[in-house]
């Protein structure tokens, strides 16, 4: 009787032990997603962002023109505007694409400090690597973005991410056509 009621107490231990280990609900992370208030926030100043990425040819055009104190004036002035936009769109993005967001606008305002610099010391050719460097960061920048909802996008006064893209891509081949000696 003694061994039966070992066997039997070792037999329940195992059991239990098995239950325990192999049983339970699992704890399946879910991936973060954007919630509607943040997707909100972003759209929100996408517009500003996009009325300064139309002023880069106006940009370009004042480097290749030396127009120095335009060039300063408009850094300080709608790019100033969009570097501390982009820091109220680093807020409300993920924390996985946070930080990649804020390096990038850092990146960008280094950019501008590039082109302000060369300003100063009116130096073109500095101007215009800084130009692009900003160009190139502006549109690693934009694909941090998260994709917004089709409804999202359409509402009025609103740009989609594709959009500015688009319009950063004409930006660059536009500066890259204007670059090339005549």
């Amino acid at each position: 009787m003694f061994r039966f009621r070992a066997l039997l107490s070792c037999l329940f231990a195992c059991v239990a032990f098995v239950l325990v280990s192999c049983g339970g609900p699992s704890a399946v992370s879910v991936p973060p997603t954007y919630t509607d208030a943040q997707l909100q926030q972003i759209q929100q100043y996408l517009p500003e962002i996009q009325s300064a990425y139309q002023r880069l040819d106006a940009l370009n055009a004042a480097i290749q023109n030396r127009n120095w104190q335009e060039i300063r004036s408009t850094i300080r002035g709608p790019f100033g505007s969009m570097i501390q936009d982009m820091k109220y769109v680093t807020t409300h993005l993920l924390p996985s694409d946070r930080t990649a967001a804020v390096k990038i606008s850092r990146d960008i305002f280094q950019d501008f400090i590039g082109i302000d610099q060369a300003a100063i010391e009116n130096n073109v050719d500095g101007a215009l690597q800084s130009f692009d460097a900003a160009v190139r960061d502006l549109e690693k920048f934009i694909a941090q973005l998260p994709e917004m909802p089709v409804a999202a996008a359409a509402a009025e006064d609103t740009v989609s991410v594709d959009e500015l893209l688009d319009e950063l891509k004409e930006v660059e081949e536009a500066t890259e056509a204007s670059a090339e000696p005549a």
